[in-house]
Order: C-alpha cells, then sequence, then structure tokens
C-alpha cells in the first residue's frame, strides 16, 4: 500500500523514514570591503580659490585616478591568499569615498 508514506494532502505523500544524506555543490558569496588609504596625485583641481567670506576652497576631481595602480602589495596578497585556499575572486573593485 503505502509504506513509510503519510498523505498530507490528496495528491502529495511526504515521507515518514529520514533521507538518506547526500552531497551537494553549492557556491558561498561573501562580499568584503576593506577601507585604506592611499596617495595619489593623477587628480584635478577643478577650482581653487576664496569664497565671498574670504575662506579658501579647491574642488578636486578624483574620478580619473588608478585606483588599482595605487593599491599596496598587500591587498593583492590577500586576495592570492583567499585564491590559495579555494575561493574564486568573481569581482574587485576600487571606489573613492569622499
Amino acid at each position: 500500500m503505502l509504506g513509510s508514506y503519510k498523505k498530507i494532502d490528496e495528491d502529495r505523500y511526504l515521507s515518514e523514514s529520514e533521507n538518506p544524506e547526500k552531497e551537494v555543490n553549492v557556491t558561498v558569496t561573501i562580499c568584503l570591503h576593506k577601507d585604506i588609504k592611499v596617495k595619489v596625485k593623477d587628480y584635478r583641481v577643478v577650482d581653487q580659490g576664496k569664497d565671498e567670506d574670504g575662506n579658501y576652497f579647491c574642488e578636486e576631481d578624483f574620478s580619473c585616478c588608478d585606483l588599482y595602480e595605487v593599491l599596496p602589495d598587500s591587498i593583492y596578497d590577500e586576495i592570492k591568499g583567499m585564491e590559495d585556499k579555494g575561493w574564486s575572486k568573481d569581482e574587485f573593485e576600487t571606489t573613492l569615498d569622499k
């Protein structure tokens, strides 16, 4: 008849015995970030001078900076270390915090 199955509604049955353990592949995605200070030279000075109150101002544009170029080798070493342990790098980006 139904053996080790229990009726849970008109068309479905639920196994009452425990299923054997199965190995399945899963993808683990972890988004990490690290804030560091770097020195850049390839920025543009957009405007500078004194405002109407006599205070000095300088407006700079950092969007043209090659942030990958100025990253310390230790950052790349940390990423390589993770890859050596079986992690795959999906994305690698730098963003400028203001």
